[in-house]
């Protein structure tokens, strides 16, 4: 896996550091974060675990993997930045290299990729994708996953949302 994926910090916030914790079985990690910023609020929020084989989400009770691929390894990449495969529960998300013809903060461009595809998942997974227009709209998806950050901060300094919701 890439190292921004590795490093990635958690989705709520900025100001979050990430600690390794080994657990007992090896093929589990578990990521800790400590938290200077909003997610003191709901601190639950910022933790995750990961297998390190392969990365997966829960997506409305179906497992999802994520993977970053280059446009060699997969020919899709050629014309999107990510694919969101429902029926293979799997994302895909484009290596992108750092060029001069590249963005500055190529890590937000990275996480919006990916915020994009998980908001593809979701909606397959709900049905929506299949059973409505707006949901395959790409413009609609896009505007999501930008505002997201935004979103989950007001929603976290309003306690609008706990670990528990």
């Amino acid at each position: 896996m890439e190292d921004w994926f590795k490093k990635a910090d958690c989705m709520t916030c900025v100001h979050c550091i990430r600690t390794e914790k080994q657990v007992e079985n090896d093929s589990v990690v578990s990521f800790e974060y400590t938290c200077g910023g909003l997610c003191n609020y709901v601190l639950g929020l910022c933790n995750y675990v990961r297998r390190k084989d392969n990365n997966t989400i829960d997506v409305l009770g179906t497992e999802y993997e994520i993977v970053v691929q280059s446009e060699q390894d997969n020919k899709k990449l050629e014309v999107a930045n990510g694919i969101c495969e429902t029926y293979a529960k799997k994302i895909v998300v484009l290596d992108v290299k750092e060029t001069d013809q590249t963005f500055e903060n190529l890590d937000g461009f990275r996480r919006k990729i990916l915020r994009h595809e998980i908001i593809h998942a979701f909606l397959a997974e709900s049905g929506l994708r299949n059973n409505s227009d707006w949901a395959e709209n790409e413009e609609m998806v896009d505007w999501i996953a930008i505002q997201f950050p935004k979103l989950m901060k007001a929603m976290i300094k309003a306690n609008a949302v706990t670990a528990n919701d």
